[in-house]
This record gives structure tokens, sequence and C-alpha cells, in this order.
């Protein structure tokens, strides 16, 4: 339940009332005469009551206006009588427009959150990795963090989990591995016996019936329905933890029986015992009743909520199991609130959607729509032969499985590519470009050794004048490459080391090496690609064109469906041959692609049997994709996550198998099935023969395990057979008349001719052998009698001295007992060399940190006094950037921040001041200065008055030398007035303190990040109090014009 205030309750309560909402979208917010319509529900599964439910809430609006919206867009909705309050945030995945008005459907964060969880930490090293054994607490709280939410969800101290939660370890694809952030957020909520959910603030909370909330009267409701006899009570609750194991629990400890009414049931590999007995603590027993109920909006309930409904003059409870609001300006604000209570007899509600590791929560696997025709169905005891190495030749191209390249040309983000072994011949040097943009592109992808993504990348390379001589202007090409890396700017950039007079031609160019087709991650398919600069002459020799490989090689993805397919140029016959590689975990055949459910799973290979050819669903285009039209063609199926791969992924399916005619087999006799392909043979007389292959025997050679075709060419016929033999009595005969020994006969010693002769063993007579009992003594075997004694000498390593504690030596290793240390001796600190507690506080006592930037309009330093050649730009990261050009000679090119801040506030001060600055190769300037300068300094003039005549002194201080990359200067110092060494004037408490930094050499200068702060410790960098107060009061001035503009229905 939303908490409300008694206000709000009792406005929602009047029988008169002024709803009024708010639809915020990022900064820009929709009033009630803005919106059309809102639909908002939630509800954590498909049925009655569950556990480990983590469906996600949604919401649908529709209002007047048209603004910039980008997918995953933050909204909320907020509603009320006057006064608002927030009843959700969602995040947006598709925008319409029509006609002035737009329509926005978005999700919570559940709909982001089905992506493989590793607790490996984040790729830039920000997240650590999660050691197990872990609490639940741990493995939420890490979620959080690397999906950036906040956990406000208690779970109970079970036990930790001893090792990581591994959806299928033999997996090498992390999607298929493991279990993802929704499924493992829904095993701890089923543990602690609740439902997840994001409430309205965007924070993770559990939630499971409790006590009644409120009391709904059908005399208040528009509609309201009661079941009285629809009722479901809790009489056991099942957690499966593995394929075979599962632990029960119920009130009478009964075996579980899946015709039992009143189970609650679920996937949950966390289970223990300790956990099923927590949850049956909560929910056992639990009893609550159908209900429907229209009213009047309140929008405080939550599902899980529990309600006391009066229908009839009796009192029924409900559980929420699901809700909705809708608002219109026509209709107002109203709740439709459901309680879905089975009968005990059924079972729909059983399964919960924390298992479901290839589906949606709450979404059915298929709809009512699916036809399998012919199902083959196999025993539990057959699957352990149904497993499948496949592979898939090329790409789909028309009637085979194929992709190649008919031209040495393709599109790729609407850029002309040319293939890189022609453009380095120069047999063809490419489309010549300036400048080249490129939204997204990776590196590394197939061996992900140093992975990362790139964003934004911009491609340019120039030709700077070197001014050597009054009649030679001499020209040097440099390169720039700048982008987002995994998040953070990064820039590349190279220079030539020679130059040349005639050297003014260049242009850009892309080349590709290679072409992969659409993966689950790449639904358009994707190339390698190089950025090429080209230049001419290399020198004055004049020795033509030459070039420069701009940046890394990337992997970039087609823009559309359209550039791969022109690319590729869909042949029927292939060019290059290569795996595609696809994952499966079952295998569906349907009666044409019509029949296949309308959204499909990605690991599941479906079967067009009216063509013979196989498909996968892609959720990114939301549409099938053909990866076969031959079963035959179907040899090896690997890891989508990892199209290149060669390790083969051994994946289990339900079925498989196919039926042809006698003669279709035949054609196809060397056909070697896999291990627990089935093989149908549909014979004209209606008849099916099935052969299953083992994987090593061709199908012409395997047998019909329901058929028999003996070969009988060496047996008799029928007529060759005598009537006797045929006859049911046979004919006897006596032993005489067949030449045969009775059977009962002797034998005399002479008839037996191998009859072994008797009296001796091995040769030898009795006398030879030793009587059994007989004794030697010690001298007859050569051995020392039982007790003899040695002398010293007899002893070979006799110790020349005994040990301190055997006898009456007196050293030990050359050392005296007084050599050594008491056993119970101390040291001091001193005595070690170490730091004493009064060390260690004088030190920390000595740290004194500030926070608070003392220096105003640091994010827009275009504010600031700044000599003509120092501009000010926004950089990507959104950072006010001062760039001061490189310097001649002797010159000084700075800026100075308005002198702000009177001296009082720092005069006899600590004050540390710090900044991030870059440049490019740095060159020393003429006089050896090679250095930026900082300056601190104090006029008497007027705050906004930056002429440096007026100065009444300054204090210098050189920063190390810059590099291409940002780092971070820091400087503290104390702020007295004999700091400042050059000029006479007084300094007072009412003189103008400010900062200035100047460039002083041959190379460009940036600063950003410039902050000054008490204390002698540097912390990250934030605008000035006055600053944000400025913001703020700029931003309230916005609404009052926005609301203003809306009232009058004019523009601000």
């Amino acid at each position: 339940m939303i908490s409300v205030s008694s206000n709000y309750k009792t406005a929602a309560l009047k029988s008169v009332r002024n709803v009024n909402a708010k639809l915020s979208i990022g900064s820009v917010d929709f009033g009630i005469d803005d919106i059309v319509s809102v639909e908002l529900s939630r509800s954590p599964s498909d049925g009655g009551i569950s556990v480990g439910g983590t469906s996600s809430a949604r919401l649908i609006a529709t209002f007047r206006g048209s603004i910039d919206i980008e997918d995953r867009y933050v909204v909320t909705f907020s509603v009320g009588f006057t006064a608002v309050m927030k009843i959700g945030t969602f995040y947006i995945v598709e925008v319409q427009r029509d006609k002035g008005f737009t329509t926005i459907e978005a999700y919570d964060r559940f709909y982001f959150l089905d992506k493989p969880c590793n607790f490996n930490g984040s790729a830039d090293g920000n997240i650590s990795a999660l050691r197990f054994p872990a609490t639940h607490q741990e493995m939420l709280k890490y979620i959080g963090d690397i999906c950036n939410f906040t956990i406000n969800a208690k779970c109970e101290e079970f036990a930790k989990v001893a090792s990581k939660p591994v959806y299928n370890s033999e997996s090498n694809n992390p999607t298929n591995k493991y279990y993802t952030y929704r499924e493992i957020i829904g095993f701890i909520a089923a543990c602690n016996g609740c439902n997840a959910q994001f409430d309205a603030t965007d924070k993770l909370i559990f939630t499971r019936p409790s006590n009644s909330v409120e009391t709904i009267d059908e005399g208040n409701c528009e509609s309201c329905t009661v079941a009285q006899d629809d009722s479901f009570t809790v009489n056991g609750i099942r957690f499966t933890i593995g394929t075979d194991t599962a632990f029960y629990i119920d009130a009478n400890g009964a075996a579980y029986d899946e015709s039992l009414p009143g189970i609650i049931e679920t996937v949950n590999p966390l289970a223990t015992v300790e956990i099923m007995e927590f949850v049956w603590n909560k929910l056992g027993g639990y009893h609550y009743y159908a209900v429907n109920v229209s009213r009047r909006g309140r929008g405080w309930l939550f599902p899980d909520d529990v309600i006391e409904v009066i229908s009839n003059g009796t009192t029924k409870k409900a559980t929420i199991t699901a809700i909705s609001y809708e608002l219109s300006k026509d209709d107002g604000f109203s709740e439709q609130i459901t309680s879905t209570a089975e009968s005990t007899e059924q079972s729909s509600n059983r399964y919960s959607a924390a298992g479901d590791h290839t589906s949606n929560a709450g979404a059915g696997k298929y709809n009512s729509t699916t036809i399998i025709n012919d199902p083959v169905i196999i025993a539990e005891k057959t699957k352990e032969y149904l497993q499948y190495n496949y592979s898939i030749v090329a790409y789909n191209a028309g009637d085979r499985i194929t992709y190649g390249i008919a031209d040495t040309r393709i599109c790729i983000q609407n850029y002309i590519a040319t293939r890189i072994s022609l453009v380095l011949s120069q047999e063809d040097m490419g489309c010549p470009y300036g400048n080249i943009y490129i939204t997204k592109g990776y590196i590394n992808l197939l061996s992900k050794v140093n992975f990362a993504i790139y964003e934004n990348m911009q491609f340019s390379l120039e030709l700077n004048s070197i001014q050597e001589s009054k009649e030679d202007t001499y020209y040097r090409w440099k390169y720039t490459f700048e982008c987002t890396k995994n998040g953070e700017y990064y820039k590349e950039t190279k220079q030539a080391d020679y130059s040349s007079v005639n050297n003014t031609k260049h242009f850009t160019t892309i080349t590709w090496k290679r072409i992969f087709p659409p993966t689950q991650d790449c639904p358009c398919g994707f190339a390698e690609i190089n950025v090429v600069g080209w230049y001419y002459p290399r020198d004055n020799a004049g020795d033509g064109w030459n070039y420069v490989f701009i940046g890394p090689s990337l992997y970039v993805e087609f823009a559309n469906i359209e550039e791969y397919n022109s690319a590729v140029k869909l042949l029927n016959t292939p060019i290059e041959k290569s795996d595609v590689t696809q994952a499966v975990s079952k295998i569906i055949e349907a009666g044409g692609t019509a029949d296949f459910p309308k959204l499909g799973e990605t690991d599941v290979l479906y079967i067009d049997s009216t063509d013979n050819s196989a498909y996968k669903w892609s959720s990114k285009i939301n549409a099938y994709y053909c990866v076969g039209r031959d079963y035959f063609s179907i040899k090896q199926i690997q890891s989508a996550a990892e199209p290149i791969s060669s390790e083969a992924e051994i994946l289990e399916a339900q079925l498989l198998q196919d039926m042809r005619s006698p003669t279709e087999w035949t054609l196809h006799s060397s056909f070697v099935p896999p291990k627990g392909y089935m093989c149908i043979t549909d014979f004209e007389s209606g008849q099916h023969g099935i052969k299953i292959g083992d994987g090593n025997t061709p199908w012409s050679e395997l047998l019909y395990v329901n058929l028999y075709d003996i070969d009988l060419s060496g047996y008799l016929k029928s007529d060759e057979i005598a009537d006797w033999a045929k006859s049911d009595e046979k004919p006897s005969y006596t032993a005489d008349e067949v030449g045969a020994a009775e059977k009962t006969h002797m034998h005399t010693k002479s008839d037996i001719t191998d009859f072994p002769t008797l009296g001796t063993a091995a040769g030898k007579n009795i006398d030879y052998f030793a009587a059994a009992g007989h004794t030697h003594t010690a001298e007859e075997v050569g051995a020392a009698a039982k007790s003899h004694t040695h002398t010293k000498s007899q002893i070979t390593d006799f110790p020349a001295s005994l040990p301190a504690n055997g006898g009456n030596a007196d050293t030990v290793d050359g050392k005296h007992a007084s050599d050594f240390a008491a056993a119970g001796h101390t040291h001091t600190a001193a005595d070690v060399g170490a730091a004493t507690a009064a060390d260690i506080t004088a030190v920390v006592n000595a740290v004194s940190i500030g926070g608070s930037n003392l220096l105003q309009n640091t994010n827009n330093m275009a504010l600031y006094a700044r000599s003509r050649t120092v501009t000010v730009a926004v950089d990507n990261e959104g950072y006010s950037v001062a760039t001061a050009a490189k310097t001649d000679a002797l010159g000084w090119y700075g800026f100075s921040t308005k002198p702000n801040i009177r001296y009082s506030k720092v005069r006899n001060a600590q004050v540390t001041i710090s900044f991030e600055y870059r440049s490019d190769e740095w060159i020393s300037s003429t006089d050896g200065q090679n250095y930026p300068v900082v300056v601190l300094a104090t006029t008497n003039v007027s705050e906004t008055d930056n002429n440096r005549e007026r100065y009444v002194s300054i204090y210098n201080s050189a920063v190390p030398k810059p590099t291409t990359e940002w780092q971070k200067y820091t400087k503290t110092v104390t702020v007295t007035d004999n700091v400042f060494t050059v000029g006479t004037e007084n300094i007072t408490d009412d003189s103008w303190f400010f900062v200035q930094v100047w460039n002083h050499s041959a190379n460009n200068l940036q600063i950003r990040k410039l902050k000054l702060e008490k204390g002698n410790k540097s912390t990250d960098w934030s605008p000035a109090p006055e600053d944000d107060e400025r913001r703020i009061t700029a931003l309230e001035a916005r609404v009052a014009a926005l609301e203003a503009a809306a009232v009058s229905g004019g523009e601000v």
C-alpha cells in the first residue's frame, strides 16, 4: 500500500472531487489539461496468490504535445485531488506521434532486468565481484548496485548461499549459463515468501499478504462481485531446485501429488529445508476469496494488499492479485481491483514466474493457436540420448544456407565501404569523405580480450601549415579519433614527423574486412571495418598517395537489415562458408510459419514441416528469421552469444524427428543421423518404420526398431523341407540306430588318454619337503640375536655434540643461552621503527576538508574574462571547457575568474585549488617555459574589472607538464597577505580575490572542473552553492511560465 496523507485520503473519499494529475517525462511536466488518457496496471503473476513473481508494471499514456523522447526515458505518473501523489515510475519503450498527440508505452525496471547475472562485477571495475558464500541481502545489494537502483527489501537471515547460482554450468554462452537479474530477485523473494515489485518511487520492495489495509463496501462501488464459493486455501508449498529435486511441505507431512489441491509451486534453486519451513509459517493455511471491484480511483492500493469486502451483509477477505488505474478527461479517475482465488481443484495459479528461465514473467510459453503436427513423444528414459551437435553452414540465402560477397563495396551505417585488400593495393582507394561519424562500434568483439564499446566516434584528418620561411609554407598531416569509450571520453591523435611543401590533398575512406550474419545481439548483422586517411604527396619527392589508419579496427552493426541483405546479396550458392551459430533448448514443429507462436522464444528452433525449413526468433526485431531449409544441412548448433566460437555447445532437446517416403530416404541413404535422431519412413501401406540414429551408422545400414526385415536367403524354402519335418508328430530313433552310446555307460582308466601319474609333486617325493610347523634360529638365517648391543664406534652417524636439553652441551649452533632474549620480552614502537598513537593522531588532525566550491560559474566559464584566443565549449561529459590557444614567443593567453570572492572569505585560511587539464603533444616554448601558470590575485577595483594593471599582488605556481589525457592539478596555499609578492597597494577584507590560469607554451591548453575550496584536501568538482540556487530559480521561473502558457493557451 502506498502511504498517503490524511488530507489526501479525505479528498479521495469526497462525493465531489477535483481530480488532478501530472505526467513527468524527463524535466517536462504534462498536467491534467494535457493528458488525454492514462492506463496503469500491476500484477505480480498470471494467476492467484504466488511467490517469486517479478512481473513488470505497465503504463500507457496519451497526451497533447510532442517532445523529444528516447528509449528508457524515465516517466512518472502522479494523481490526486488538487494535490497530487506519485503512484508509479516507468521507463519508455515505445513512442507514437499523431496529429499533435503523443502516446507512450512504458514499463518498470523489471522489463530491463532479463540479462545474465554472473556476479563478476562491472566491466569498468567500479563494482567488485561478489564473493561467495553470500547472503541473500548481499546478492540483492550487488544487483541493485550494478543495475543502479535502490533496494528497499529486507531479507531473512538464512544460511549463506555457498556458491554462485548457475543455470547451466556446461554452457559457454552467458545467456544460457547464468540466471538473469530478474530470476535471482524472484528466487530471493520466493525464499522470503514474497513477490518482488518496484514501488511508486522506483525502489525494489518485497510484498506478501498480511493484515487487511482497507474495508470496501459494495455500496460505494460502481460494481462489486464476490464469489461466495470460489476461494483458495494454501494447503502446500513446493519449490523445485533442480531437474529431479524438489522440496514439498504441508500441514500433514504428506508426499507431494500433482493432483493435490491448493498448492503454490515455483522453481527456486536457492530453496533449503530452513527456507521451506519459513515460507510455510508465513503462508500455510492462508485463505481468501475471489473478488472483482470497480470504483472511483484512490491510487494507494498495491498487489498483495489484503482487503475486506462487504457484500450481501457478509465480509470476505480478498488478496489483490492485480490492480489497474485509468484516467481520462471525460471519465475521470477509476480503479479495477482483482482478487483471483481459483477453487482448490484448479491449479493454473500453481507455477510462479520466478523459475521460468526462458520467458518473460507472467507470459505463457505458447499461445492457444500453436499447432504441433504428428508429435513424437519420447519416454523420460530416452531423454538422455537426445543430445545434438549441429552446424549451420553460413547464412540463409533463398533455398540454401549461405552468405557471400558479390561486390567490392558495401553500405554500412549509410557510408560506402570498400574491401580493404583493394584499398591498400590502391586498386580502389574507396569512396572519399571528410570527417566520418559513426554512432557505435566494438573492439575485440570476437576474442573478448580487452573488449570495449566505442560510441559517438569522429574520425578526422587535417593538414597543419607551418611557415618555415618567407618563401615556403610546409604542411604536416595530423589525424584525430575521438569517442566515448566504455562511457568515458577518449581521444587519440597522431602527427607526421615529416612535412611537404605541396602536401595539400587529403581525404578519409572506410574499408571492410569481414561480414558477419545476424545474431541475437546484432539482429541486422555486422562487419569489421577500418577508417583510412589518404594524403598526397608524402614529401617533396612526390612519391604518390600514402595512407594512415585512423583509430582501431572496429566491429560495426549494419544500420538495418536492408544494408546487410545488400552487402551479402543473398546468393543461392555459397562463396565463403562460415559457421552461423544458434542456440536451442528445444525443437518445435508446425505445419507452416503461420502456426508459429505470435511471440517466439530465442532458444527454440522452429521447424516448418511444409517446406522442411528451420527458423529462430529475434526479440530485437520481433520476427522469425530462417536458419536453414534442409534438415540434412544442419550439423552443429552453437552459442548465439559468441557467433564465431569454434567450441560446439551440446544442447538437450525434447524431440527431433523427420518423416519421409522410402524414395526420399533412399536419396539420402548415406546420411548419418545423430544419436537419438528419429528417421521415420512413411510407407504407402500406412505403416511407419522408425530408425534411430547412433551418430556413426548411415541411414541405409540402420535397422528399423519396430519392423523386422531379416535376410532369409541362406535358409530352406517351404517346398524344400520334408513333410515329416513339418508334421506335429516327429519320428523317434534308438542310440544304436544313430551310432551313439547309451545314455548310461562307463569307461576304464585305459580309456582315458590323459589320466595323471600319482605319487609325486613337481617330480619331488614327500620326504623332500620340510614339516609344516618347522622353525629356524637367528644364526641359521644370518641374523643378529633379538637382544644385542653396539659400541660407539659401530654407530656411523653418532653426533659430535648433544642438544642443550639432552646433556651438558654449552652451545646451540655456536650460541650461548645469554645470546637469546627471554620468552616474554617486549618492544616499544621506537624499537621497531613504528609510528606511535600520538604520531597517527597528529597526522589525522592535520587533514582539513572543505568541499564547497568558492568559485562561481565554473561550469559556465564563458562568463569569465579571458583573452581573445580563449574559447569555451561544453564537452560530451557536460563540463565547461576553456581552451587557451598556443602562444607565440612570450605571449600569455588565459582567463580570470570574475573576482566575486571577498578577500575576507579566504584571508589567513588554508585553501586548495584544483582543476583538470590536458593538451596535445607538448612542445616547450622558445624561452623554455613549458607549463601553464596558475595565478592567485586580489584587486581593489570593482567586482567585474579584471584589468591586470589593477592587480595588487600575485602568487605563481607552475603546473606539471600536460599530457593528451585529462589529469588533475592540485595546489594547497595558506592565503596570507605576504603571499602576494608583486604589487604595493594595501590588501583589505573588502578586496576582491580571484584565480587566473595562463597558457605560456607552443601548444593548446584545455581546462575544466575548476574548484577552490577551504582545507588541504581536494574533493571532487561541484558547482558553487550560488550556482545551484540560480539554477533552481531559473527552473522555477520556467515552470511558472509553462503553467501560465497552459492557462492562456499561448506559447512560452
